[in-house]
């Protein structure tokens, strides 16, 4: 497991709002972690796909992506209110690079259509 810079955000294209990540988290070969100020976020990054989660006090965000197909199997669960949404993704972009992720999804199957990007930059500390 590798010590890491992180440098990035998670974008609502739709509402621009944006959620700013600077702190320091953990890789290794298939997965990366770390806390910012609010979220915890892990990103597991399988061969033909990725599994990024969310979590705070308040959500539970789980997105099943896979370049080019929409998927399903997605869920946001309020902790507060005890109750847990199924949602549709498409997704339209994923770049792994060499310490760079940059994923951009679109959530399908509620009223309006939501778009997002999680833009991740790190290096090992």
């Amino acid at each position: 497991m590798n010590k890491i810079e992180i440098k990035g955000y998670f974008k609502n294209d739709d509402t621009n709002t944006i959620i700013n990540y600077d702190c320091h988290g953990e890789k290794n070969s298939n997965n990366i972690s770390f806390k910012s100020e609010n979220d915890i976020l892990t990103i597991d990054i399988k061969k033909d796909e990725i599994i990024f989660k969310r979590e705070n006090d308040d959500i539970v965000m789980i997105y099943n992506l896979i370049l080019g197909k929409t998927t399903t199997n997605n869920s946001y669960k309020l902790k507060k209110e005890n109750m847990e949404f199924n949602f549709e993704i498409t997704t339209t972009r994923i770049i792994i690079e060499e310490n760079k992720l940059n994923i951009e999804f679109e959530l399908v199957n509620i009223d309006k259509n939501c778009k997002y990007q999680l833009n991740i930059n790190y290096k090992v500390v």
